[in-house]
């Protein structure tokens, strides 16, 4: 089992700062940054802010997609993505915050 982490948005934290931070969670599994490489078949999670084209369809194995943030609509409805696996969202108390400013500003 094996983590990839797909984020694309430096402004708001990269994959290795949140790999970083993962890492001591999750001891013994391997966490990959942007590209699976010759790790596809491993990959079982997904993490994202968007699912990006060709992403889901190179990892044949994948049982969870992880969204950053609110919304997984659009993700739920990629026609790539295998209709078994799982798409799931954070639900703490940060995003609900940044979103608020978001809206205030």
């Amino acid at each position: 089992m094996a983590l990839l982490i797909d984020i694309r948005d430096p402004l708001w934290m990269t994959e290795e700062s949140l790999r970083d931070y993962l890492q001591p969670l999750l001891p013994g599994v391997p966490i990959h940054c942007c590209d699976a490489g010759e790790h596809k078949d491993e990959i079982q999670m997904l993490v994202v802010i968007s699912l990006y084209p060709g992403v889901s369809e190179g990892l044949p194995n994948l049982k969870l997609v992880q969204k950053l943030g609110a919304g997984v609509e659009t993700i739920a409805r990629d026609p790539s993505l295998a209709r078994d696996v799982r798409v799931t969202r954070l639900k703490p108390q940060a995003p609900a915050q940044e979103i608020a400013e978001y809206c205030v500003a």
